[in-house]
């Protein structure tokens, strides 16, 4: 099981895939080796050769040489499939088939929207460092656009806090992803460059928080007084409306 962005609703979630190394082999090559199977031991070379072969079947050469692997995967948020190359240890996404093509999240300016989904299509090749750097940049952009000052993304931050627009939570968050969005954009000296892919996703998810914070959540309370106010609003037209009078009661035969 790997994660990754998934092509179909655009969240980084687990993927399940098949066939798992040893789920089935594992208990065929037990079963082959019992006692009472022995009369099978002339063909059990050719069994393993078999399973060999399915295994070299699940095998990707890459164009630089490298060996991939190629599975079947469920995305466990919203168990659609998809087509995965991971690496020769099963462990990181190479790519997917289809190929991640993200729509803009909603209630999220366009601009700042359009960082955010480029961070997730370079998480979604692996590219780690880029989507720690759009990251950054999707809530520089945020920050703009809310009105937060032209100043560095630091001051921006704390203006953005000010203004009540983010907590303080919220806060740190979005400080998190500007320090490694630093990392991501400039070169240095300290290891510090080289974000792994867990971090990358970390970064992501942060960075869809703070966005929720500042954009999709006001619009849902919105929603919700809308619909309040809405209801309120019936009530109190009821209320004003004449009460019906009662139907006459009609008697049946005797």
């Amino acid at each position: 099981m790997v994660a990754t962005t998934c092509v179909h609703c655009g969240k980084v979630a687990r993927i399940g895939y098949f066939p798992v190394p040893g789920e089935w082999t594992d208990p065929l090559f037990a079963w082959l080796r019992r006692d009472r199977h022995q009369w099978l031991s002339s063909n059990q070379s050719e069994i393993v050769n078999m399973v060999n072969e399915l295994d070299a079947l699940f095998t990707v050469q890459e164009a630089d040489g490298s060996v991939a692997k190629w599975r079947i995967g469920l995305c466990e948020n919203c168990r659609q499939p998809l087509f995965l190359v991971l690496d020769q240890h099963r462990q990181r996404v190479i790519r997917t088939f289809p190929p991640v093509s993200l729509e803009r999240p909603p209630h999220v300016p366009e601009g700042v929207a359009d960082d955010f989904v480029e961070a997730r299509l370079c998480l979604s090749v692996g590219a780690c460092k880029a989507a720690a750097a759009m990251c950054r940049r999707a809530l520089q952009a945020a920050a703009l656009q809310k009105e937060a000052g032209k100043g560095d993304l630091v001051a921006q931050i704390d203006k953005l806090v000010e203004k009540g627009a983010l907590n303080s939570s919220l806060a740190e968050a979005a400080h998190q992803v500007r320090y490694f969005g630093n990392y991501g954009a400039h070169p240095d000296g300290d290891g510090l460059g080289d974000i792994s892919e867990g971090e990358a996703e970390s970064i992501c998810d942060l960075t869809w928080q703070v966005l929720e914070g500042l954009y999709v959540n006001p619009a849902r309370v919105a929603a919700v007084k809308a619909a309040l106010a809405e209801k309120k609003a019936q009530v109190g037209l009821a209320a004003q409306l004449p009460a019906e009078e009662p139907e006459p009661s009609v008697d049946g035969p005797a």
